[in-house]
């Protein structure tokens, strides 16, 4: 699955999720990247989903922000119910999202490498054809 989910996962476009990329860490010297759902379009087929008719939709939040995994191995992230209690601690968020931009660039780069990656793996080593 495309989150290392095991099964058809559903979240809202706004909800931020936690992947891991040696192009991230490439790009933004960090191997983990905290983006919106909405930036993962197309990747690994993801795409939009309207929610059914009589569908709730849960938030999920607690006293300190959490990773959460969920349906196996997708890794989401779930805020702080009340964000003055890291300021008063002095302590930041350790999990700073991209901006949407910059989360659409990196899974732009990352299909660009599976799809490379894909294309070496299905050209038969002895018909390269020689360029010159």
């Amino acid at each position: 699955q495309a989150l290392s989910n095991r099964q058809a996962l559903r979240i809202l476009p706004g909800q931020l999720i936690l992947i891991e990329s040696d192009i991230a860490e490439t790009m933004f010297g960090d191997p983990f990247a905290l983006l919106p759902a909405r930036a993962l379009e197309p990747w690994r087929a993801i795409m939009p989903c309207p929610p059914h008719a009589g569908e709730t939709a849960y938030f999920l939040a607690f006293e300190r922000e959490q990773l959460v995994y969920v349906n196996g191995g997708a890794l989401l992230h779930c805020p702080a119910q009340i964000e003055q209690d890291f300021m008063a601690e002095g302590q930041g968020s350790p999990y700073v999202p991209l901006s949407l931009a910059s989360a659409r660039e990196l899974i732009a780069a990352i299909i660009a490498e599976e799809v490379g990656a894909a294309l070496q793996r299905a050209t038969p080593k002895g018909n390269q054809a020689a360029l010159g």
